[in-house]
């Protein structure tokens, strides 16, 4: 953040990073960035990139970035990630330091209001987030966001769970620690992860898809166990919901009964009668204020809140925050 505050550049943090939910609003933070470049607000592109650490969980962000053709500095301490080959530089060395000292050699910033145009844009699309359609996925993990106690740990599932925290979650009042299994891991062993997070002392929520609960479900008998206080948010879309932002969810060549039963896989199960089985707590959540009012509360046993939402909205409620941001 002080390299971006002396040099007048922006930061685009991935959920996973400290500098995402720390609960300082920090003027060169862009919350929105993924929003913001789908839906090609007209604001000025960098004139040079340092990307530090493992490749941005935006889609959109990774391909602004090979879009632009601007030098591209890539600081990392050993673990380089650049599919998309767009690095021109690569600097092998402890982040934080390199950050510092660059820090202390950037020049004043300039007098083009880079800066605060992106800022002013950010505001802008934050305060369209009021508007989200009702207990859709984005109002969803923008209230999962919101509404988790002051230094909660939040540990995120793989496929939707992540990018929907990355596009709709927004400034915090106090710090969230988030935590995801990003990677060759997939989505295995989530529930785990917050049964391990929790056994650490941490007041741990897990925010997973119906699949990702599946994939995991034996991890339910460590959570009754141990009775440690984890709060698993679990939103039921019924299947591969992520695929459903893919070509093939309405492509000709593709058929429906090719694509329902290959590609997004169905289920039709509801978590709530499986947690209870394990002897946890479990609940059905109609609305999203619904799930606000849980969460808001720190659980001193461990829980499964379940909300359900229609299998493959998840697009269209995307492009309604997404028009509303281009308005």
């Amino acid at each position: 953040m002080n390299l971006a505050e002396r040099s007048g550049g922006i930061v685009f943090a991935d959920p996973q990073s400290d500098a995402r939910f720390s609960g300082f609003h920090h003027p060169n933070l862009i919350s929105l960035a993924d929003l913001l470049l789908s839906a090609a607000v007209d604001i000025p592109p960098p004139s040079a990139i340092v990307h530090f650490g493992a490749i941005h969980t935006s889609k959109p962000v990774n391909q602004h970035v090979a879009r632009w053709g601007v030098p591209v500095v890539h600081v990392h301490d050993g673990q380089w990630q650049d599919p998309l080959g767009v690095a021109t530089s690569v600097v092998v060395a402890d982040p934080a330091t390199t950050a510092n000292q660059l820090a202390k050699l950037a020049a004043p910033p300039s007098a083009d209001r880079f800066a605060e145009q992106w800022r002013l844009a950010d505001d802008a699309a934050i305060s369209t987030l009021d508007t989200i359609p009702g207990d859709t996925e984005p109002q969803i993990a923008n209230v999962i966001i919101n509404a988790l106690p002051a230094a909660s740990t939040l540990v995120v599932g793989s496929s939707m769970p992540i990018r929907l925290v990355d596009s709709y979650g927004s400034r915090r009042e106090s710090p969230l620690r988030v935590i995801a299994n990003r990677g060759a891991n997939g989505i295995d062993g989530t529930i785990a992860t917050a049964v391990g997070v929790a056994a650490a002392g941490k007041s741990v929520t897990a925010f997973i898809g119906d699949l990702t609960a599946l994939a995991d479900v034996g991890s339910l008998a460590a959570v009754a166990a141990t009775q440690l206080p984890v709060t698993i948010v679990v939103l039921n879309n019924d299947g591969g919901g992520i695929f459903d932002f893919l070509p093939q969810a309405d492509s000709e060549r593709v058929s429906d009964r090719v694509y329902r039963d290959l590609i997004r896989v169905p289920h039709g199960h509801s978590l709530v009668p499986i947690a209870s089985a394990f002897g946890i707590e479990a609940t059905a959540i109609s609305t999203a204020s619904e799930l606000q009012t849980e969460l808001r509360e720190i659980a001193e046993r461990p829980r499964l809140l379940e909300i359900a939402v229609a299998p493959g909205t998840g697009p269209a409620a995307r492009r309604v925050v997404i028009d509303s941001i281009r308005a």
